[in-house]
């Protein structure tokens, strides 16, 4: 059975209290059900509201009220009447309250790092290390050939070589970016998320069954969603030390 959808739905509706009704807003006289997979959202639902309790709608249907705390690397954290936090993927909620999610965000969010940011990063980044070398009096090694850099990048991203259609792909590619093109499309893959993930539980002693009925798999599909999304370690490292709930209905909880 797949888990893609299990973490939402077990978040959604961890217990009865939790469940709703769709509101009902009243309409020329008569009430009518407020659809949530509508694509406009009311002028009520902006970034006022998120101070108010609001009726989450997955994907799949699933209700849940709770109040807006934030939006960022596209996951979205709430925090129902109970004051448990519940936290799931933008992307898993319909399309209205994607709408009113990303409403209800800061009006100052972070801006995009920008390819100028990256590469005066990597400058300081190159300048730290040959400092470092000259120091020591070592001479850098000579920059890896494509041959050389296409196994090394594979091996350190998603964990494994790359395959003869993979290698040749790349060996063959003319453009002038094409290490900057793999090396994107290599940590946006699913492979990047499973290697990394694969360390991360491995560091933090994962187990699949953690006794009365407590199963990993909330806390192994939230892992994941962090190394898809790119949260920084010691962002992680706060939540699973200050997670809210249970195991149930939290992943983060899975460490404590």
């Amino acid at each position: 059975m797949k888990r893609t959808s299990i973490w939402l739905t077990a978040t959604l509706a961890a217990t009865s209290a939790a469940l709703v009704a769709a509101p009902l807003v009243k309409k020329k006289g008569k009430y009518r059900e407020n659809k949530a997979d509508e694509a406009a959202v009311p002028a009520d639902r902006g970034p006022s509201a998120s101070k108010d309790f609001h009726t989450w709608t997955a994907s799949g249907g699933e209700k849940l009220e709770a109040k807006f705390l934030a939006l960022e690397n596209g996951i979205v954290t709430v925090e129902r009447q109970d004051k448990i936090k519940a936290r799931f993927p933008l992307i898993r909620l319909s399309a209205a309250d994607q709408q009113f999610a990303q409403a209800c965000r800061s009006l100052q969010p972070r801006p995009p790092m920008s390819q100028e940011i990256i590469t005066k990063a990597a400058a300081r980044l190159d300048e730290a290390i040959n400092a470092s070398l000259k120091e020591k009096g070592v001479a850098p090694n000579p920059p890896a050939s494509d041959a050389q850099l296409v196994r090394r990048l594979y091996l350190d991203t998603i964990g494994r070589i790359p395959t003869e259609e993979e290698a040749r792909a790349f060996l063959n590619d003319p453009s002038q970016n094409r290490r900057a093109t793999l090396i994107n499309t290599l940590l946006n893959s699913p492979g990047y998320t499973m290697h990394h993930y694969n360390w991360l539980a491995d560091m933090l002693r994962v187990k699949d069954d953690y006794g009365k009925g407590a199963k990993a798999f909330l806390y192994e599909d939230w892992l994941k969603e962090q190394v898809a999304m790119n949260v920084p370690l010691d962002a992680m490292v706060s939540e699973m030390l200050t997670a809210d709930g249970k195991l149930n209905t939290n992943g983060a909880a899975g460490f404590l």
